[in-house]
């Protein structure tokens, strides 16, 4: 069982109604769950900065007949210090298609992979998904 430690906190109506709106556009049935979900996300963002390891998700959509493209990604990712734990492939049409890549690493190092990949042509679209903080697993 979860423990739930409950506290009061003052914010301005402009803060609350937009905490109030982030749960509804998410599903999120409470402010206390609302609230919960953007803390989360606080602490792991200020988790990642001084993090000796963290796990992120990097997905791309890329031009599957790309010049080069698939061949410049793979390098990219066999020349990187980031520990790549499984990637999926996926078809989404003839020329179109989208990569998941769960890494470990440094949090430089995962932000540089997915910089370098964006960057290759044929890549339409690369982003990095903080998932996990290593220290925060145990």
């Amino acid at each position: 069982m979860i423990k739930i430690r409950r506290f009061s906190a003052s914010l301005e109506p402009e803060i609350l109604d937009k905490i109030e709106s982030y749960g509804k556009r998410h599903g999120l049935p409470t402010r206390s769950d609302a609230l919960r979900a953007l803390v989360r996300d606080a602490v792991l963002d200020e988790g990642w900065k001084g993090a000796e390891n963290v796990y992120g998700i990097i997905t791309m959509l890329y031009d599957h007949h790309g010049r080069q493209t698939m061949r410049q990604l793979a390098s990219i990712q066999h020349d990187s210090p980031v520990k790549i734990i499984v990637t999926q492939h996926i078809h989404l049409s003839h020329s179109t298609c989208l990569e998941v890549i769960t890494a470990c690493g440094k949090p430089q190092q995962l932000e540089k992979l997915s910089s370098q990949m964006s960057a290759v042509l044929g890549v339409k679209r690369c982003s990095l998904s903080k998932a996990a903080v290593e220290s925060d697993l145990a």
